[in-house]
């Protein structure tokens, strides 16, 4: 298979250009609601284009950047985000085994890569997706089974008209070679006027056109525009049929036609279907009142229509231009950096998480040169979070104003041997080295930072583990570049049982 059809399929399985492309509509969705109060002197016809138009940008893999675009943002939710892999981790983390006097059984921790809880929640939400699609696909299979076993013992009346006992309202049936099913006991006068109608829905092509909105509607089932766009592409194909029947008769036989609507109305429940399509299907009461106080569109009518569907094009087909700075800039709000699990023995286990409460991403493209520290750069107030097996937020300590290039592992261990788990944060500090933060739990999940100083070691992560001098010893061990002695400085870290802290010696 070509790459670039393999591609245009991965694009239609992603749910985030589903959703993305189901936002841009819903605007252009909106458009054609205002546009249909505004033409009630234009051709009916029209409002069936200007959901055609809806449905080409639905359709389109592509579409055009213009200034004179209407739709906010292309992308409502930034492929940046959602597509974001992290960095490929080449030492796994681990936690030292120790005895704990609270929690005998040795402490164990469960990490994998880290993965933002946005691209989780997407997983799920596309299957729930897919899941939407099958309940429709389902939904119209089994009613067209259900219709062409009620048709299957209709009888040939002529050309491609078929007569039924099952059959309660006149409608049209089939794609490639659509007949017209029609009733044993209908009323010959109204039978003229029928046939008319079904008939210029063939050549209207309004067979193809209806299970075609139908598809996009079970691709997009998700979208409650996307229903009310539907509904009434329904009505607006059935007023234009009416429309195009009634332009040659005279004010009689308007009436005669508006009372065969009457006769063929379909006293039942109504449904959303793709097919088929019936003389009496929606709309009834509107569709008789349009018929009877109907009148031939005039010169301005068939103009405004016209230009309605370019501006409609112009406006809400194309996209709008990329700024070349901010293209990528977005606001981060509970932006998950990094997560880890921990089991402390007994059924008792937390979750950290590295998070942005409040702040932005944005790429070195989006700044002057020299304002970005990363390519990337996710920039906020973070904060370190431990949560149960229940999400439930147990605490949280406010790290500041932090600024990472993506996503990263966090390394836990126990230094101080107390059997809690203790991580180190830190952040960019220089060319040579970074400055941590060490951070510990309790057994009721409290954080609680247990160094009386910052960390500096010469590494460009942001979680390390420490260097302890020996096997069961609590101290440990940073070097960094000093820039003022252009000397390496190795510091020693002493444990200070009394106070609960770590100090330089």
């Amino acid at each position: 298979m070509p790459y670039w059809i393999a591609d245009f399929f991965q694009q239609c399985l992603d749910f985030s250009n589903v959703m993305n492309a189901s936002i841009a509509a819903g605007w252009m969705i909106l458009a054609v609601l205002l546009l249909r109060l505004l033409l009630k002197k234009a051709p009916k016809s029209t409002h069936v284009v200007l959901w055609g138009l809806v449905a080409v940008r639905l359709l389109l893999p592509f579409s055009m950047e213009s200034a004179l675009s209407l739709i906010p943002s292309k992308n409502t939710i930034p492929q940046e985000i959602l597509h974001y892999e992290g960095k490929l981790l080449q030492e796994p983390a681990h936690l030292e085994v120790v005895n704990n006097p609270v929690y005998p059984d040795a402490l164990t921790l469960e990490l994998s890569q880290s993965v933002d809880r946005i691209q989780i929640k997407e997983m799920y939400m596309t299957f729930w997706w897919i899941d939407g699609i099958g309940v429709m696909l389902l939904y119209i299979t089994i009613g067209y089974l259900c219709l062409r076993r009620r048709v299957r013992t209709a009888v040939l009346y002529r050309d491609n008209l078929f007569q039924s006992e099952y059959v309660n309202s006149p409608f049209v049936l089939g794609m490639i070679s659509p007949r017209i099913y029609l009733p044993f006991q209908m009323e010959e006068h109204s039978l003229e006027y029928v046939i008319a109608h079904e008939q210029a829905h063939i050549r209207r092509r309004d067979h193809w056109w209806k299970p075609l909105g139908f598809l996009l509607l079970t691709i997009h089932w998700f979208n409650p525009l996307m229903w009310l766009a539907y509904i009434l592409l329904c009505r607006d194909i059935e007023l234009a049929c009416d429309e195009k029947v009634i332009k040659v008769l005279d004010h009689a036989h308007r009436a005669d036609y508006s009372q065969a609507l009457l006769s063929c109305h379909i006293s039942r429940r109504r449904t959303i279907a793709a097919c088929p399509l019936a003389f009496g299907e929606v709309g009834v009461k509107k569709r008789v009142q349009h018929v009877l106080s109907y009148k031939k569109p005039t010169f301005w009518g068939v103009i405004s229509g016209i230009a309605a569907v370019v501006i409609l094009g112009l406006c809400f087909l194309t996209n709008p231009p990329e700024e070349e700075n901010g293209k990528h800039r977005m606001t981060l709000e509970d932006f998950v950096l990094s997560e880890a699990q921990i089991n402390l023995g007994k059924g008792v286990g937390y979750r950290f998480q590295v998070v942005i409460a409040e702040g932005e991403y944005y790429t070195v493209e989006d700044v002057e040169p020299g304002g970005g520290i990363y390519n990337e750069n996710y920039k906020g107030n973070c904060e370190l979070r431990v949560l149960d097996p229940k999400d439930k937020v147990l605490d949280k300590a406010n790290l500041g104003a932090y600024n990472y290039p993506g996503k990263f592992q966090l390394r836990i261990s126990d230094y101080n041997k107390d059997g809690y788990p203790d991580v180190t944060l830190g952040n960019y500090g220089s060319s040579n080295w970074n400055m941590f933060e060490l951070y510990t739990i309790d057994h009721q999940g409290k954080i609680r930072n247990i160094c009386e100083d910052s960390i500096v070691v010469g590494v460009k992560d942001h979680s390390v583990f420490l260097t302890q001098t020996e096997e069961g010893n609590t101290d440990f061990y940073t070097s960094a570049w000093n820039n003022i002695t252009g000397q390496m400085e190795t510091i020693r870290w002493v444990w200070d049982q009394e106070k609960g802290i770590y100090r330089k010696r």
